[in-house]
This record gives structure tokens, C-alpha cells and sequence, in this order.
């Protein structure tokens, strides 16, 4: 398991292999519709965009 120094930093896949979203900064496509964000914005995406709020609760 990879880990890292960030709290907000989250494991994703990218082409099929496990990625940090700290290693992808500063701009990352999200893997669900291929928009491109901030990582820092990443997690409100998920949570606005496809519904994974029961995951992360809420960023705001």
C-alpha cells in the first residue's frame, strides 16, 4: 500500500495502475468523465459530480 504525507491525497487508478493523487499534481483527470482538476478539487468532484458522498462526507 502506498502512502503519503498529505490528508487529502487519495489511491486512484490511472491506465490501470494504482496512482497518489499527490503524484499526478497539479492537474489530474478524474477516471469516471476524463475532466481535468486541481488536486486540491479532485475530492469535491467526486463528491458533487458522481455522488460519493457517503464515501468522503463532505470537503466544504
Amino acid at each position: 500500500m502506498k502512502s503519503s504525507l498529505y490528508d487529502w491525497d487519495m489511491l486512484i487508478q490511472v491506465n490501470g495502475e494504482e496512482r497518489l493523487l499527490s503524484e499526478l499534481a497539479p492537474i489530474i483527470p478524474c477516471p469516471h468523465c476524463q475532466e481535468t482538476f486541481a488536486v486540491g478539487n479532485f475530492k469535491q468532484h467526486l463528491i458533487d459530480k458522481h455522488g460519493w458522498k457517503e464515501l468522503y462526507g463532505s470537503t466544504k
